[in-house]
C-alpha cells in the first residue's frame, strides 16, 4: 500500500495571487543515501509537476503557501510544505524511505483470500464509487487496476480499497492523464452503487492526484476538450467554493439554504425493520418497503441565506461554518438523467447538501478548502467524482463562469 509520509499535516493557505518561487532539491533514498532517479515531485491537484533526473535533482516553482508530494514506486511518499524548504541556492534533501515489507506481505496474504469472482464484484463498484456515473465519469478509465485490493474493515461494515501503487487514469473527454495516490476509500457494506441520499451513510474517497494534460500529446480536439472541462466545472464544489470566496454566488447561479433534520413521524422503529425485511423476502410485495421510512426528514428553509452566514473573513482568511446542513441549488444546469437513474421524475437544477464534520474551514480563491476530509458532501456534488475531476489551477486565468 503506497502512504503519505507526512512532513507536517498541512494544506495550502492561499490568500490571492501569489508569486512564485524556484525550489531545488535532490532525493535521496534514506539509508543508502544514494539519489533516486525518476521520483515524482509535484503539487497534490494540480498540472504543476516535474521528476528528477538521473542525479535525483528537480527544480519546481511553488507558491509560497504550496505543499509538494515526492514519490516513487516502492517508497512512502513524503508530503513537504514550501515553508519547510530553502528558497535559497542550496539544494532541498528530499528523503525517501522503502515501504515495510511485512505490509507487502499483508497485501500478498489477502489477494490470495479474495478470488477473482469476489475482486471483480468489489472492483465494479469500486469504479462507479470512485470515478463516477456521469457522462464524462463513464469514459475515464483505470489503466492498472491490478494494483487495487480490498478488503473488509475490522468493524465488517464497510468494504476498504487500498492500492500499493498509484492509480494510472485516463481521462480523455478532459484531456487528462492522473497519477493518483489513492489514501483512503471507504464504502458502506450493502450500498447499492450509485444511489446517493441526502443523509445516507458516506462513501469516503481521497487522495493526491496529479494532472497530466494530454490534449496535443493525444492530438484530442482542444475545443471539445475545454467544452467537456467547463461542463465538469459548472456547477461543481470546487466552481461553489471559489464562488463562496469571491462573493458571486447569486452572479453564478448558486442557491443557499439551511438545512436540518428531524424525526420522521412514520419511522417505524429500528426493532420493526427486521421484521419488514423479512416479510418483503417472503413475499416479494413492495408495501413491506414502503413501510421502512427513514428514521429522519430534511427541512429546508424557504429563504435563501446570506453568504455571511456561513462565510466568515477575518484577516484575509476566509472560511465556511455552519450548523447541521447546507443546501445547495445550482441553477445553470439541470441534473443528467445519468443521475436521475429509476427515479420517476423529470430533471430539476443540480441540488446538493454539504455537512461539516468539524468546525470552520479555510477556504481559498482556487476552490480548495484546507481539509477536504472534513466535509461530507451529498446529492449532485456527491454524486460527481474523480471522473469529473479537474485540477486546481483550471481556469485560473480565464473567466470560466460565462
Amino acid at each position: 500500500m503506497k502512504s503519505i509520509y507526512l512532513v507536517i499535516y498541512l494544506f495550502f493557505s492561499i490568500t490571492g495571487l501569489q508569486a512564485q518561487t524556484k525550489i531545488t532539491g535532490i532525493v535521496k533514498d534514506v539509508v543508502t543515501k544514494l539519489p533516486v532517479s525518476g521520483a515524482s515531485v509535484y503539487v497534490p491537484q494540480t498540472t504543476n509537476g516535474v521528476s528528477s533526473d538521473q542525479n535525483g535533482l528537480f527544480t519546481i516553482w511553488l507558491k509560497d503557501n504550496d505543499a509538494i508530494i515526492v514519490s516513487f514506486m516502492g517508497y512512502e511518499s513524503v508530503m513537504a510544505p514550501v515553508a519547510l524548504l530553502t528558497k535559497d541556492e542550496s539544494l532541498n534533501v528530499i528523503y525517501l524511505k522503502t515501504e515495510v515489507s511485512e505490509l507487502n506481505e499483508v497485501i500478498v496474504r489477502k489477494r490470495k483470500k479474495m478470488n477473482r469472482k469476489n475482486w471483480q464484484q468489489y472492483y465494479d463498484m469500486f469504479q462507479t464509487e470512485f470515478l463516477g456515473n456521469s457522462k464524462i465519469a463513464r469514459q475515464a478509465k483505470i489503466l492498472n487496476p491490478e494494483v487495487l485490493y480490498f478488503s473488509i474493515s475490522d468493524d465488517s461494515l464497510k468494504i476498504v480499497a487500498n492500492a500499493d501503487a498509484p492509480l494510472q487514469i485516463y481521462n480523455e473527454k478532459l484531456g487528462y492523464q492522473i497519477r493518483y495516490e489513492l489514501v483512503r476509500f471507504e464504502c458502506p457494506r450493502g450500498h447499492v452503487p450509485g444511489v446517493y441520499g441526502t443523509t445516507s451513510t458516506a462513501v469516503i474517497h481521497f487522495g493526491y492526484p496529479y494532472f497530466t494534460d494530454i490534449v496535443n500529446e493525444k492530438k484530442l480536439n482542444p475545443k471539445v476538450v475545454e467544452r467537456n472541462r467547463l461542463d465538469a466545472y459548472r456547477g461543481s464544489f470546487m466552481h461553489f467554493v471559489r464562488a463562496c470566496y469571491y462573493n458571486t454566488l447569486n452572479s453564478e447561479g448558486f442557491t443557499v439554504r439551511k438545512m436540518f433534520l428531524k424525526s420522521n413521524p412514520k419511522y417505524p422503529g429500528a426493532d420493526s425493520i427486521p421484521y419488514y425485511m423479512k416479510q418483503y423476502r417472503e413475499t416479494r410485495d413492495l408495501k413491506y418497503l414502503r413501510a421502512v421510512k427513514e428514521p429522519f426528514i430534511t427541512v429546508v428553509e424557504p429563504n435563501s441565506s446570506r453568504r455571511e452566514s456561513f462565510i466568515t473573513e477575518e484577516s484575509n482568511r476566509k472560511s465556511i461554518a455552519f450548523d447541521d446542513y447546507l443546501n445547495i441549488t445550482y441553477t445553470r444546469e439541470k441534473e443528467e438523467d445519468n443521475y436521475i437513474g429509476a427515479r420517476s421524475r423529470n430533471p430539476t437544477f443540480q441540488t446538493s447538501q454539504l455537512k461539516l464534520a468539524e468546525g470552520a474551514l479555510e477556504i481559498y480563491h482556487n476552490g480548495q478548502i484546507a481539509d477536504p476530509e472534513a466535509i461530507i458532501i451529498f446529492g449532485y456534488m456527491g454524486w460527481k467524482k474523480a471522473g469529473d475531476m479537474l485540477p486546481f489551477d483550471y481556469g485560473l486565468d480565464m473567466e470560466v463562469t460565462k
